[in-house]
């Protein structure tokens, strides 16, 4: 009741009366959460923003940038919109919330339209901002495009800075351009776990699951220590490959490097031994333990007892699942609409 209270204060631009009654909950020692401090900031954010105006300093680059970083990290990204439009100039400060403000809220067509338009008027694109304008890309799947802000980084040498190269790797994992992204991956000097978990991951996505294992042995050659999603993507190559041999390697380095309790790497390998009723169940039953919410568990189970054509107990895993009020995940598809990427699940007409 009282966090509706603030934000129909808040929307309807009474930010004094939001403040007002954010003391009465103080003072009446009514328990707030997360949503109040949220709602709270956006009023002394919207407060701010008003007295910058009554000052007449709105349009001082530091105020205006500043307050269009913190509209867009709270994904009010129409406030944010309307700070930046209405500056007298754009500098590199401005771009840069900007961009990422689109980003924030999944605008991966404007983010990478104002990387397009900032680097036509000439200003010089930041490490940061050429990482966001290829992740828009990898959302987009949009190649010819990543392919120039590849060349962009090239020329002002940001193909040397790891964050920024290990984006643009992604982005063509994405896209599927392995060429590019061997390329790109073997000019990397000293690759660090994520630009080798994103090679890997890339291989197995694009289908080159014995190359993503080759890809794991040079990582542990290299003295480079993976991480649980290099771990689970390794699985998977295994599963894949349907090599037992080499998913007990890894299984070996999992429980070595103390990862074999986590629920992530844990899902994996039960999907990996699906044809091994007896380790699936056992396994199964630890991720209970872990995390009894998860319905992933539950499908993985049933999936178990399928392979080995156990389907009553394939039924019953689906049942428990029912009777402890746990709902599975429902995929997606994404789509571009009218410039904005929307995901939408079967028989979803929210968009006719």
């Amino acid at each position: 009741m009282w966090n509706k209270t603030l934000s129909e204060y808040l929307n309807a631009g009474q930010t004094w009366k939001a403040i007002d009654c954010f003391a009465d909950m103080i003072k009446s020692q009514v328990a707030y959460d997360s949503m109040t401090i949220l709602v709270m900031l956006s009023v002394i954010v919207r407060l701010v923003h008003t007295y910058a105006i009554k000052a007449g300093i709105i349009f001082d680059s530091f105020i205006s940038t500043s307050l269009i970083d913190v509209y867009s990290k709270g994904g009010n990204k129409d406030e944010a919109e309307f700070l930046f439009h209405d500056q007298d100039g754009f500098d590199l400060a401005s771009w840069i919330a900007m961009v990422h403000g689109y980003m924030v809220s999944n605008s991966y067509h404007k983010a990478l339209g104002l990387f397009i338009k900032m680097h036509k008027s000439g200003e010089k694109e930041d490490p940061f901002t050429l990482a966001n304008a290829a992740k828009a890309v990898k959302c987009l799947v949009e190649l010819e495009k990543g392919k120039q802000i590849h060349a962009v980084a090239i020329k002002r040498s940001f193909n040397l800075d790891l964050f920024v190269i290990s984006c643009i790797l992604d982005m063509y994992v994405k896209c599927g351009e392995m060429e590019s992204e061997c390329r790109v991956f073997s000019e990397i000097c000293f690759p660090d776990y994520v630009a080798w978990t994103t090679m890997i991951s890339g291989c197995v996505e694009n289908g080159y699951e014995e190359r993503a294992l080759f890809a794991y042995w040079q990582t542990r050659l290299a003295g480079v220590q993976p991480d649980k999603y290099t771990f689970a993507t390794l699985v998977k190559a295994s599963s894949l490959l349907t090599s037992l041999e080499q998913g007990r390697q890894i299984h070996a380095d999992i429980i070595k490097l103390n990862y074999a309790l986590d629920p992530y790497v844990i899902t994996s390998l039960v999907d990996m031994i699906q044809g091994d009723r007896d380790m699936g169940q056992r396994v199964a039953e630890k991720l209970f333990t872990l995390d009894p919410s998860d319905s992933a568990v539950y499908v993985l189970l049933s999936n178990i007892h399928k392979a080995a054509n156990q389907w009553e107990d394939a039924t019953s895993a689906r049942n428990m699942m029912k009777r402890v009020n746990v709902k599975k995940d429902p995929g997606f598809s994404w789509i571009d609409v009218n410039d904005k990427v929307v995901m939408f699940v079967a028989g979803d007409r929210s968009y006719e």
